[in-house]
């Protein structure tokens, strides 16, 4: 069963499983979440998920539970990134323990899924 996230440039299906499981940090971050108005502003704040800053703000979380929480992020957020192969380019040009692809939407490059293989579905508008 898929959780739909409304957003200004359509909808994004997310796992229901998943938003269940990333849902305790989601509400704890959420109103930081807000302020990121711009694909760099997303990148940014997707970077620093795997900073000690944010563990120090928000808690420690495994490195799972981060990519999982990262990948649902920029699912939801997705109507700020204009040209998604170019975002995945940038993001994977980072040395991050996580490697994004898009493919009707992210999903993590190398593993492919966690519980389905459409985990994240993307319909823009």
């Amino acid at each position: 069963m898929y959780s739909k996230i409304r957003t200004r440039a359509g909808d994004a299906l997310i796992l229901t499983a998943l938003i269940n499981e990333i849902k305790p940090l989601f509400e704890k971050t959420v109103a930081s979440l807000n302020h990121q108005e711009s694909e760099e502003d997303l990148l940014c704040w997707i970077y620093d998920v795997f900073s000690d800053d944010f563990e120090d703000e928000y808690g420690h979380y495994s490195e799972e539970y981060l990519r999982k929480f990262a990948l649902c992020v920029l699912n939801a957020r997705h109507y700020l990134i204009r040209d998604k192969e170019e975002f995945c380019n940038v993001f994977n040009n980072e040395s991050l323990d996580l490697k994004i692809g898009y493919d009707g939407g992210f999903y993590p490059s190398g593993i492919g899924h966690w519980i389905d293989v459409q985990e994240f579905v993307v319909l823009e508008a």
